[in-house]
């Protein structure tokens, strides 16, 4: 299962999404999403413990949080539910964790819950990513 979160096949298989993994260690963001030449910067992250009525993630690296404009969107997969949140960066921006309850209908993070539509800008709810129209190299 931990393949699966960190091979991007879940934004792959299920939802029609071209990833591309960067090279290196160096970006804050695990994987860029591509869809009809929209780029988007996803930080991909899972949990399996369930404490208090919800499965806590930490929102920072190993050792310290990310830069705000970091990544586009964090991806949380909840082992145990087998079950994806899409969140946009704004909506925990500022937070060193994320709360999440699948089974409350009205919990802060609800409407996230399966939410690939915001990777492919279908809702509008999200600004619109970088678009990368031609690109030509000089040698």
């Amino acid at each position: 299962m931990a393949r699966h979160v960190s091979d991007g096949d879940g934004c792959r298989a299920e939802n029609d999404l071209h990833v591309t993994k960067p090279w290196g260690d160096s970006a804050q963001y695990d994987f860029i999403l591509e869809h009809q030449s929209r780029f988007l910067r996803v930080q991909v992250k899972s949990t399996q413990f369930f404490d208090h009525g919800c499965y806590p993630c930490a929102v920072r690296g190993s050792r310290w949080r990310y830069a705000e404009n970091a990544f586009d969107f964090l991806a949380v997969y909840i082992l145990p539910e087998d079950l994806w949140y899409i969140i946009p960066a704004p909506a925990f921006r500022g937070q060193a964790s994320v709360a999440l309850r699948p089974a409350a209908q009205n919990s802060k993070y609800a409407k996230y819950l399966g939410a690939w539509e915001l990777l492919k800008n279908e809702t509008g709810t999200v600004s619109e990513g970088p678009q990368i129209k031609q690109c030509k190299m000089l040698i």
